[in-house]
């Protein structure tokens, strides 16, 4: 791939195979530096045209897993997402998208506002918490704290559509929605407290033991 002359990739490649192959590296744990600045620059070099919501969450997605924070790319992915329509965004590009943003520390409130708004102008539609499974759910809110994001809408929603959803969750993902509930408890966001994080918290000794057997497995 490092060969190819950004030429050749312009004419063979789009978003969606150049975050393929960035992904099936990044999961196999073998981050070529290289490699992924040379398909950054391909990408860079896409118009907007050639993106859609899934293909901006997938290449953030393979950078964030590899742990490389491209300022660069990045910038670009997060400026095509805000011009993109809320419909573009299914529920794996919402939680994907800041679950990106929040392991490579680079919060971007533009685009966190945007994807709010996305999934809340969903929410009205078809687009309901069941589109959400128990490991999206768990990215999600484990990446509204910490980013720090103060939409009391969607934390609320976020509280309502992780209830029905606790028991399937494994401690990993239990772990995230400690996190969640610690953001809440410790740095109290909203006053007054959201009504739905009381029902939340009855389940905090579930939460809790999950937190812990995460921790013991690592």
């Amino acid at each position: 791939a490092v060969t190819v002359g950004p030429r050749n990739f312009e004419l063979k490649c789009n978003a969606l195979h150049l975050a393929t192959i960035l992904n099936a590296f990044a999961r196999a744990q073998i981050v070529d530096l290289k490699l992924f600045a040379h398909l950054s620059y391909v990408t860079l070099r896409l118009s907007h045209e050639e993106f859609e919501g899934q293909s901006v969450a997938l290449l953030l997605n393979a950078f964030a897993n590899a742990r490389i924070r491209d300022h660069n790319l990045v910038a670009r992915l997060c400026g095509v997402a805000m011009g993109l329509p809320h419909a573009s965004f299914d529920s794996f590009a919402i939680a994907s998208l800041f679950h990106s943003l929040a392991v490579l520390a680079l919060p971007s409130s533009s685009l966190t506002d945007h994807l709010s708004a996305s999934l809340l102008k969903a929410r009205q539609s078809s687009f309901l918490a069941r589109d959400f499974n128990a490991h999206a759910l768990a990215n999600l809110a484990w990446s509204l704290a910490v980013l720090q994001v103060e939409d009391r809408v969607v934390h609320r929603w976020v509280c309502e559509a992780a209830l029905p959803l606790l028991s399937t969750m494994s401690p990993a993902c239990l772990a995230q929605m400690h996190q969640f509930v610690l953001f809440h408890v410790i740095e109290r966001p909203f006053t007054p407290p959201l009504p739905e994080l009381g029902r939340l918290t009855r389940h905090a000794s579930a939460i809790r033991k999950g937190f812990e057997a995460e921790e013991e497995r690592r």
